[in-house]
This record gives C-alpha cells, sequence and structure tokens, in this order.
C-alpha cells in the first residue's frame, strides 16, 4: 500500500482529531517543553479573533491516521513563522515522515496566503552543559538539512508560564530564510526575538495569570532579551551558518584523538625506522663478509632499501587497518 501524507489544519475545540493530536503531542514532549493542553485549547478558539497575527495548529495523516501534531505562529509586521512544535508519533519517526511533514507545513503556508521573510524554531538544551543533547542535537542536524540554519549567538528560550522553571533555559535558535542568507542584521535578530518574547509568550500567558504576575513574568522576558543583547552589543550581523561552534566539548575531544593518533604516527615511524636500519644494517655486514662487496656498492643498496621499506610502511599506515598503528597504541595504553 502506497503511503499518503497529508496536513489538516485543526481549526477550533469542535474538531475531534484535536483532543487526539493533544494527546500525542503531552506523550511525545518533554515536561520542560510541553505548555499546557489547556491553554492550547483556550488560544485555539481565540488567536485569530483577537490578534492580527496568526495561530495555528495542524496535524499530520498518514493514510488518514493522525500521525504527527504541529504548532505555529505567523507575525504579520515581521513577517515571521515561529514553529513551536513539530511532533511525530513514535513508531513512525522515519526521517521520510519528518521531511514530508516540513514539505507539507510549507504548502500549507503557501495555501493560506502567508508571505515570511523568516521561520525560526527553538531548540533546547535541557541541561546546563556547553553543548545540547543528543536528541536536540539531531533536530539540528534535521532543521539543517531542511534549510535551517543556526544563528550563531547565545539565545535563551523563555519560561513556559511562571511555575515551569525548567523550561526557562539555553537554547539555539534556528532560522530558515527563502534567499539563504547567511547572516542578517542584528537589528533584524532582535525583531525576531521581541516578537518571539512579547507577541507570542507574553500574550499567551497575559490571559492567565493575575496582575503581579504579569509583571513578574515581564521581568524575566526583559532580563533575558537583555542577555541576548549583551551577548551581541559588538555584532553588526547575525551569522547564521552555527553548528560547529556548538560542540566544544566534542571538538576538544576530537582533537586530542587526532594529537594522540599523530604521536602514535611519529613514535611508529620511529620504530619503523630502527627496524629497517637494524634489518638493513645486518644485511650489509652479512654481505660484507660473506661476498666482499665494497661498501659503496652496499651504501646505494642501504638507502635504496631503506627508502622503499620507508615508502611501503608509509602506503600501509594510511590503510584504514591501521594494524601496526594500533599495535603500538595499545602497547602504550598498557603501559
Amino acid at each position: 500500500m502506497k503511503s499518503s501524507y497529508e496536513i489538516r489544519r485543526l481549526r477550533n475545540t469542535n474538531n475531534t482529531d484535536l483532543v487526539k493530536a493533544l494527546e500525542l503531542y503531552a506523550h511525545n514532549i518533554e515536561p520542560a517543553a510541553r505548555t499546557d493542553t489547556k491553554e492550547i485549547m483556550y488560544w485555539v478558539d481565540r488567536y485569530n479573533k483577537r490578534f492580527e497575527d496568526s495561530f495555528f495548529l495542524l496535524g499530520l495523516y498518514l493514510n488518514d491516521v493522525l500521525i504527527g501534531f504541529s504548532e505555529l505562529a505567523y507575525f504579520l509586521q515581521e513577517k515571521t513563522v515561529i514553529v513551536d512544535y513539530v511532533i511525530i508519533d513514535k513508531p513512525f519517526r522515519k526521517l521520510g515522515a519528518f521531511y514530508q511533514f516540513v514539505h507539507e507545513i510549507e504548502e500549507f503556508l503557501q495555501e493560506s496566503g502567508i508571505i515570511f521573510d523568516y521561520v525560526v524554531a527553538e531548540i533546547g538544551y535541557y541541561n546546563e552543559k556547553l553543548e545540547p543533547p543528543a536528541k536536540s542535537k539531531n533536530m539540528i542536524r534535521l532543521l539543517k538539512m531542511a534549510g535551517f540554519c543556526v544563528a550563531k549567538c547565545t539565545y535563551y528560550t523563555p519560561r513556559l508560564g511562571i511555575y515551569n522553571h525548567e523550561s526557562e533555559m539555553k537554547s539555539v535558535l534556528m532560522i530558515y530564510t527563502l534567499d539563504e542568507t547567511k547572516k542578517i542584521k542584528k537589528e533584524t535578530f532582535l525583531q525576531i526575538v521581541n516578537a518571539i518574547y512579547f507577541k507570542y509568550n507574553q500574550r499567551w500567558y497575559d490571559a492567565f495569570l493575575n496582575e503581579e504576575q504579569k509583571i513578574e513574568y515581564q521581568k524575566g522576558l526583559n532580563k533575558l532579551l537583555s542577555k541576548i543583547e549583551n551577548g551581541i552589543a559588538k555584532k553588526e550581523f547575525i551569522e547564521m551558518n552555527g553548528y560547529g561552534h556548538l560542540f566544544h566539548a566534542e571538538s576538544k575531544n576530537r582533537k586530542t584523538i587526532l594529537g594522540y593518533n599523530k604521536l602514535l604516527k611519529i613514535i611508529t615511524g620511529i620504530f619503523t625506522f630502527v627496524l629497517c636500519f637494524i634489518l638493513v644494517t645486518g644485511i650489509y655486514l652479512f654481505l660484507k663478509l660473506k661476498y666482499g662487496i665494497d661498501s659503496s656498492a652496499l651504501s646505494t643498496i642501504f638507502y635504496t632499501s631503506l627508502f622503499l621499506v620507508a615508502f611501503l610502511f608509509a602506503m600501509l599506515f594510511e590503510k584504514k587497518s591501521n594494524t601496526f598503528l594500533k599495535i603500538i597504541g595499545k602497547i602504550f595504553n598498557k603501559g
């Protein structure tokens, strides 16, 4: 049976599939990144009526079976789409399904008459380490393959409400542009961040907070925004290529491994030279004593043999197996 993917908009709480989609969402998203499903249901009926900007809930179907859920917001003035969630149920998480979902979302935006300059997505670190966890790295790789770039600056995802403290975290902000630019002006970047913070998050939670909590939440947003602004104060542009700079620890480990292998190669080269020298010298002495070959001829034989042996060993050590190199490594590790 041929796989048939389809995306459908879940317009309001009267849609019977919305409850199924939110159950799928709740079961497939980490608590630190999970928005209360009651809040989602509240806004799906109200957001587009209250603001000039747009809010979309989308379901991905495979052969009429709901397998995915996405939450988007579009900000008219900034011409920016925020992809809040893209979730596919575990049994259907294949590379093809993810890119089919991304493709379907793109077609949906075009068919809905959404004119955008930027599409952005936040990928959380979920910890205080120097780099994101494996799950976040995989999502970064997937989005990069879909055309997104990493904004090369520090970014923070704001807290989901007042009480979900774990949700406020260092994150990677990924940006997709139609012109495939590799940098944007600092002012444009901050415009996007302001839309995420104040037009999306603050608007969202203002509906569920009292006046004191609203003030507290806005202070938190302003604090995070100041940290971002201070981090890019000396920049004129924000580069959007990213990725390599995220994994300092990984790069450091890779450099250590490369340095170790280089040291082993040097030691192996010296060891090989000594062996060759002893071997050829033994042959030289044997030939001289046995046949009386003059030193000039033997000298030529010696250097030629040494060159050939060194060349053969060099060729051998460039192979993937690197057997001799591994043996030397084991010897040093035991020591």
